[in-house]
């Protein structure tokens, strides 16, 4: 074994071959770095032992891609996805034109505008999307006002789909913090 100097701390440290320098430094990015080195012999190691030219053997150049796909799986609130039907929905819906609205949740229960759910002429909301923003909110779909300690907590920057008719004509909800929320909301119709 050989001694090496750090080049993140200056220490002096033993270098053992094929692992490579067993040191726990405060910078972790460096041993990060040097695992990856490490790894990298290695193929190189077993691709050189096979007859694979290296020629083409860039893993560097992939790690680039695996951060990019790797990342967003791993900060991703589960919380924000957005869901486009109702499970169990087969029937193609489409949106209700010029009825999307937007509204705002203050200290008492608000529901959808009765006029955007129930159209003579367009048809009936069976589905709403509804992006809470600014604020967190509580709501039911049953018909009874929520409060600011009963009915589903929503986060704020979180997209909620209320599925069905009566759900539709039962929603209400409640700010659930110290300020208001705003509501937008898109209402869908069966197909035609």
């Amino acid at each position: 074994m050989k001694t090496v100097t750090c080049f993140d701390c200056g220490k002096s440290v033993r270098d053992k071959p094929l692992l490579g320098t067993l040191h726990l430094c405060l910078n972790e990015r460096a041993a990060a770095m040097r695992r990856l080195e490490i790894e990298r012999q290695r193929r190189a190691r077993r691709l050189s032992s096979a007859g694979v030219g290296l020629s083409r053997y860039n893993p560097s150049r992939y790690a680039g891609l695996a951060l990019a796909v790797l990342l967003p799986l791993l900060f991703a609130a589960p919380a924000h996805a957005q869901v486009s039907t109702c499970p169990g929905m087969t029937i193609p819906l489409s949106p209700l034109p010029g009825l999307s609205q937007q509204i705002t949740v203050s200290t008492s229960s608000i529901g959808f505008t009765a006029g955007n759910i129930t159209s003579a002429n367009q048809g009936n909301a069976v589905l709403a999307v509804v992006s809470v923003q600014s604020a967190a909110i509580r709501y039911r779909d049953d018909g009874l006002a929520p409060t600011s300690s009963v009915g589903h907590p929503v986060a704020a920057d979180t997209v909620i789909v209320v599925c069905g008719r009566a759900a539709v004509l039962g929603f209400r909800a409640i700010r659930s913090g110290g300020s208001d929320a705003t509501l937008d909301v898109s209402y869908y119709r069966f197909a035609q």
